[in-house]
């Protein structure tokens, strides 16, 4: 089973090589394709019909089943492909089946017409990577085939988004050249990737001139009777109007119910049919859920509240209301003398700097390159930001500040920097900082998104040691 196993990644690492040298090598030939449409479209059409499957067609012959297992990873998917800018999603996770399902969900609501407008007639098409290079009698010749896709692909003019899994294993190498990267930052491709968390981060995070192109989309691991347990609503704890006083003035004021609104919806069951079907009749659309909770974020006509309120099937709803910073904290005391902590009762004397310990800092995302957040306070020392995650809409690389707060607030809380022999140095010097960016670059956010912040949080707190 191993040998089979290891043989079917060293396919899937040998495909997505090639992929991109085929991209390098087409990009000029393309471009004549795109303007004159005189592309050979035998040649590249039975390609495409042999080696890729379109996942949104299949969707559409009602072949691909819903599973809302993975729902708020499902929709981050789909907003990073409707952005439409130089990031390109990759699906980070050690399971192949659930990178695969959850691409095929994205397809499925594509299919459906439940995805973001940008992404309406577009296509999801898969490259089957493992029958294309089983069926090769030479390099040379599965080389012309993945030119045929990948030409059709540019040729679509975006229609086609190519899904190549185990994406990230390429872009360290020294044929992920500028012309790749230019074919993606014009526009003339779009591509969803799929990786294991160690691949992502040896050959996409820690190359700052590949990240940028790249939008890492992390499953969260499953733990679910633990999460659930520590999480799960008190059921004698809601009492009371289930609709919050705002939404309910808002439906006062518009008696026709047409003003649609983004909701947080706690749900009793968030996978209950009847409840889905009770928001699709309505023609609301569910846009986010907070981690695997029954938490949805819902786009909805005010019209369709009185049918839930009423429906049994949730707790409680409340508008998905902006957020925002309140001002900035000037001053700490005490510090110097707290983080020397003497010996006493038998205790020996040690410095409480922090060490060991995670903070993770729930805001507008901290900038790593700041000397304060480095091991010792200097420029090259490794950095002591062990993690950054983004559930804004930023199209920034994940964690980036471009508010600032974020990165003041973790300098309060954690920084190092040797600048004015030490005057700016925070309380816990020692720390690893997790960087979890809520709030844009402007400085505003929302309710889910904080909610998702803080889901992370539980997800990965022992990781981190948060």
């Amino acid at each position: 089973m191993k040998t089979i196993e290891n043989k079917k990644g060293m396919i899937q690492q040998i495909a997505s090589l090639a992929i991109v040298v085929s991209i390098l090598f087409t990009n000029a030939f393309a471009v004549g394709a795109v303007r004159n449409d005189t592309i050979n479209v035998v040649a590249s059409t039975t390609a495409m019909a042999k080696y890729t499957t379109d996942l949104t067609q299949l969707g559409r012959e009602g072949r691909l089943r819903e599973n809302l297992s993975y729902e708020n990873e499902t929709i981050q998917l789909l907003n990073v492909l409707a952005e439409g800018g130089l990031r390109q999603p990759v699906v980070v996770n050690e399971d192949a089946e659930i990178q695969n399902m959850i691409v095929e969900q994205a397809a499925l609501r594509i299919a459906k017409g439940n995805a973001p407008e940008g992404l309406a007639g577009k296509s999801i098409v898969k490259v089957d990577t493992a029958n294309l290079f089983s069926n090769m009698r030479s390099m040379d010749e599965a080389r012309q085939i993945i030119d045929s896709i990948v030409s059709e692909a540019i040729a679509s003019k975006g229609r086609v988004i190519l899904y190549v899994e185990e994406m990230s294993n390429f872009v360290g190498a020294k044929s992920a050249t500028e012309e790749f990267f230019g074919a993606i930052r014009e526009g003339k491709i779009a591509i969803i990737g799929s990786s294991s968390a160690v691949a992502y981060e040896e050959n996409v995070i820690a190359n700052p001139e590949v990240a940028g192109f790249f939008e890492g989309i992390l499953v969260a691991g499953r733990n679910n009777s633990a999460v659930a347990k520590e999480i799960a609503p008190n059921e004698d704890g809601f009492r009371g109007d289930n609709v919050s006083p705002d939404l309910r003035e808002m439906m006062q004021q518009d008696p026709s119910g047409k003003k649609r609104v983004d909701v947080i919806l706690q749900a009793k069951d968030a996978d209950s049919s009847a409840l889905r079907s009770l928001i699709a009749r309505g023609q609301a659309t569910v846009t986010g859920r907070i981690g695997n909770t029954d938490t949805l974020v819902v786009n909805l006509p005010l019209s369709v509240l009185s049918s839930l309120s009423t429906s049994g099937l949730m707790n409680y709803v409340s508008p998905d209301r902006p957020t925002t910073i309140t001002g900035h904290v000037e001053d700490t005391t005490g510090v110097t003398l707290m983080r020397a902590q003497a010996a006493l009762n038998g205790r020996a004397a040690y410095n409480l700097d922090g060490a060991g310990i995670g903070i993770a800092i729930v805001d507008s995302g901290i900038y790593s390159a700041h000397k304060g957040f480095k091991e010792s306070g200097n420029d090259t020392d490794p950095t002591r930001i062990s993690a950054s995650v983004n559930f804004t809409t930023s199209t920034l690389t994940d964690g980036a500040d471009g508010y600032g707060h974020g990165t003041h607030v973790a300098g309060l809380a954690a920084g190092n920097s040797n600048s004015q022999s030490g005057a700016y140095r925070g309380v816990a010097t020692k720390s690893k900082l997790i960087s979890v960016k809520v709030l844009s670059n402007t400085g505003t956010g929302s309710t889910s998104a904080l909610l998702n912040g803080l889901q992370w949080i539980l997800n990965n707190r022992t990781t981190y040691n948060i």
